[in-house]
């Protein structure tokens, strides 16, 4: 199911899904809806027209000129800021940097274009919300930051904002097997009943692989259950 109430511009009602330009939900999942549609059994045929006349508008019409544009600057590994919407993904992986400089895992969750607070005028601004696991009063818990990305001018690369999606980064597939492996050992230390154990990595980990580690598994605060303490977790 494709929760596309987390973009920017979509507007949900009981009656209506209004979805405002560009579209970014159909820059995304256009072509996963259109599956979703046609191989549903409940689907009426009415339903399988209006989906048609969605994709081939979608494709074939001017959203797809500016999609178009869009995939052209990626492919190069650049960007600029009012077609953020199209570089992150609810539900994708980023990746960020810790206090100390460590490459982390973070979960985007939302991805919207809102008012910022400024003096004088009305500014607009792209709000990333992210979902990270690390520690607080001596427990591991889930927390979800909201991150604001400042404008900028031209182009930029997008491995040069504060942080981007994990596949751009030219260590990703090293990254998500750490992520990985870190994942299973957390997982098993929190499912388990061992309350000590030795940990090769960073010192509050941030772990966000869906097949390691769901972030929503657990709730708000992951130590709740076990109460992992920080205290007895040695770092090698």
């Amino acid at each position: 199911m494709i929760a596309i109430e987390h973009y920017h511009g979509v507007s949900i009602s009981e009656s209506t899904t209004i979805l405002g330009s560009p579209f970014p939900p159909l820059y995304h999942h256009l072509e996963e809806m259109k599956i979703n549609v046609s191989s549903d059994p409940n689907a009426t045929d009415l339903d399988k027209k209006h989906m048609d006349a969605l994709y081939y508008f979608t494709k074939f019409g001017w959203p797809g000129s500016i999609y178009g544009d869009v995939k052209n600057l990626l492919s190069r590994g650049l960007i600029v800021y009012d077609k953020l919407w199209a570089v992150f993904k609810p539900g994708d992986l980023v990746v960020t940097r810790d206090p100390i400089g460590i490459f982390t895992l973070a979960e985007v969750t939302s991805v919207k274009y809102e008012e910022h607070p400024s003096p004088g005028r009305t500014q607009y601004r792209w709000w990333v919300e992210l979902v990270t696991i690390s520690q607080k009063n001596g427990q591991f818990r889930k927390f979800s930051v909201r991150n604001r990305l400042e404008k900028f001018a031209g182009a930029r690369k997008i491995i040069e904002l504060d942080f981007y999606p994990l596949k751009y980064h030219d260590r990703a597939d090293e990254l998500m097997e750490e992520a990985l492996v870190r994942g299973r050992k957390w997982k098993n230390f929190i499912e388990g009943q061992t309350k000590v154990m030795n940990y090769e990595g960073e010192a509050l980990p941030i772990i966000l692989a869906e097949t390691a580690f769901p972030p929503r598994s657990y709730g708000s605060d992951i130590g709740d259950d076990t109460e992992i303490n920080s205290s007895k977790v040695n770092r090698q």
